[in-house]
């Protein structure tokens, strides 16, 4: 007798579960619910109210339906993840006034739509990709002021444009990205130019949907500087190797389009070059070196 009354009371409590969350999803699915864009780089999704248990995250710009009023004290949102009720916070949303139901054919959210960070922990490299144009100023250092007053010439800065595909995961501080430039200077009797492969390295002291702060370390290098001898034939061929760093800022890091301006201290390595003939003494450039400042903007793919 006792025993029944304690699979009784088990049935009864299994049945209450059961209603709750058969209501909660009736309160999602077919009566109203709210319309909430993620606004940070990642906005977790927890399995229970306590979040403690972490499903996942969705990004920055994605909509989601979430329950039309929060929930408990810690200001929580259930939103439906393949047909199971889930959690988020509010502070990673931004709520709008619209409001939708079964109805309305306003997506909802399936395990497609949450990365699952927290299973696997696979940074897809098809994804969070973007696109980044950049145009600046860089001075080429002493050696080639030198040369310049060598030559009687008037000093000029190079122009540096250049394109690079980063892969920026909005989970880690940490991005890369590879990319060519295009690096000209023009004087009256001297000119330089080349294109060059560049590899970037990018630390995130700080981040938000709003702006970046990053630390940039590169790398770069071409087969082929072309410097103007106005006292030789030919072009004076040669190969550069080398590097800089330096700190950037980025506007709407997380948008599909946003802005970058920095600056770095840049050093290249010159080699193979002939000795310029200044008409009184051969002179050997084998540096380039000076602070590179730039502007740029960037597009997610």
């Amino acid at each position: 007798m006792f025993l029944k009354k304690i699979c009784v009371v088990a049935i009864i409590d299994l049945m209450k579960s059961i209603i709750v969350i058969m209501l909660a999803l009736f309160c999602l699915n077919s009566l109203a619910a709210r319309v909430a864009t993620v606004t940070t780089s990642k906005a977790v999704v927890f399995a229970d109210k306590e979040l403690t248990s972490p499903l996942g995250y969705i990004r920055f710009g994605k909509k989601v339906r979430v329950s039309d009023n929060p929930i408990g004290v810690k200001d929580i949102y259930a939103v439906i993840v393949s047909g199971r009720v889930a959690y988020i916070q509010t502070k990673d949303l931004s709520l709008s006034d619209e409001v939708v139901s079964e109805v309305s054919g306003h997506q909802k959210i399936n395990e497609h739509n949450v990365d699952e960070l927290f299973k696997d922990d696979i940074d897809k490299l098809s994804e969070n990709n973007f696109l980044t144009l950049t145009y600046g100023q860089m001075a080429l250092g002493p050696q080639w002021e030198e040369l310049t007053t060598a030559y009687n010439d008037t000093l000029a800065s190079a122009t540096v444009m250049s394109l690079a595909l980063e892969h920026r995961p909005p989970n880690k501080p940490m991005a890369f990205a590879i990319g060519l430039n295009y690096l000209s200077a023009e004087q009256e009797k001297l000119a330089v130019k080349t294109v060059g492969l560049d590899v970037y390295l990018f630390y995130s002291l700080l981040f938000n949907s709003t702006f970046s702060i990053d630390l940039v370390g590169q790398l770069s290098g071409s087969g082929d500087i072309q410097f103007t001898d106005p006292n030789a034939e030919d072009f004076n061929r040669g190969l550069y190797l080398g590097g800089g760093v330096g700190g950037q800022i980025r506007l709407f890091p997380a948008s599909q389009w946003g802005f970058v301006g920095g600056l770095k201290m840049m050093k290249f390595k010159v080699f193979d070059t002939e000795p310029f003939n200044t008409g009184s003494e051969e002179m050997v450039l084998n540096s380039l070196d000076g602070v590179h400042m730039y502007l740029g903007v960037s597009y997610k793919l």
